[in-house]
C-alpha cells in the first residue's frame, strides 16, 4: 500500500505540475524555515487539536458508524511513511501545486478553503476528513503568509506524529473500540479533554493574533 502511494502520488504530482506548466505558471518554492517564534505556538495548537478534538471526533465517527477498530497498532512502515514521504508529496501537490494553480482564478482566502476541501476528501476515510480539512486551513494559510513550503511540511510531520502519539494512548490507555469517554485516554480522560479543550481555543486565539500583527 505505501508504494502504491508513492507511485500514486508522484503520478498526480506530475500532472498536476504539467497543467500549471500548461498555464504558465511560475513555481518559486522556498523551503527555508521563517518566523520560528511562531513554532511553539502553533505546535502546540496542532497536539492540542489532535489529541483533545480529532482523535475524539474519529473515535465517535467510528462508533456511530459502527466501525471496529483493530486492536494491533501502527506497523513501522506506517510510521515513517507518514512522518516521511506524506508530509513532504502531500505539501509539494497541494500548497506547492494545487494552492498556487487555484490562485490564478481565486483569491488566497478561496484558494485556501478549495484547497483544504481536496485535502480533506483525498484522505478518503470520512473519519478523518474534518481533521484533514482543519489542517489544510492552517497549513494553507500559513504557507500563504510565509511563502514557505518548509514551514508546511514540518507542520504536517508535527500533525501526524501527534496524530501517532494519540492512537498510542487510547491504544495503550483507553480502548479503540470507543463507547465511554474513558476508552479514549483512561479514567483521566475527562480532566485531559477539558484541559486540551482549553489549551486548542486559546493558542488559536492568541496564533491568529500573533499572526496579525507579524510582518512576513
Amino acid at each position: 500500500m505505501i508504494l502504491i502511494y508513492l507511485i500514486v502520488m508522484i503520478i498526480i504530482i506530475l500532472l498536476a505540475y504539467l497543467i500549471n506548466s500548461r498555464r504558465k505558471l511560475n513555481y518559486n518554492y522556498k523551503f527555508k524555515l521563517s518566523n520560528l517564534n511562531l513554532l511553539p505556538l502553533i505546535f502546540l495548537v496542532v497536539f492540542s487539536f489532535q489529541l483533545g478534538l480529532n482523535l475524539p471526533i474519529q473515535k465517535i465517527f467510528n462508533s456511530l458508524f459502527s466501525i471496529n477498530k483493530s486492536v494491533s497498532f501502527y506497523s513501522w512502515v506506517y510510521i515513517v511513511s507518514a512522518l516521511s514521504l506524506a508530509p513532504l508529496l502531500e505539501e509539494i501537490l497541494f500548497r506547492g501545486i494545487i494552492y498556487k494553480g487555484l490562485l490564478s482564478s481565486y483569491s488566497p482566502k478561496n484558494a485556501i478553503i478549495i484547497s483544504s476541501i481536496i485535502f480533506g476528501l483525498i484522505h478518503g476515510q470520512p473519519t478523518m476528513i474534518p481533521g484533514a480539512i482543519f489542517f489544510g486551513l492552517l497549513f494553507g494559510y500559513i504557507y500563504y503568509k510565509t511563502n514557505s513550503l518548509g514551514m508546511t511540511i514540518l507542520l504536517h510531520f508535527t500533525a501526524n506524529l501527534f496524530g501517532i502519539i494519540a492512537s498510542f494512548l487510547n491504544h495503550n490507555l483507553g480502548n479503540p473500540n470507543f463507547k465511554t469517554t474513558t476508552d479514549l485516554y483512561g479514567n483521566f480522560s475527562w480532566l485531559l479533554m477539558l484541559v486540551l479543550l482549553l489549551t486548542f481555543t486559546a493558542s488559536s486565539y492568541y496564533l491568529v493574533k500573533k499572526i496579525k500583527g507579524t510582518q512576513f
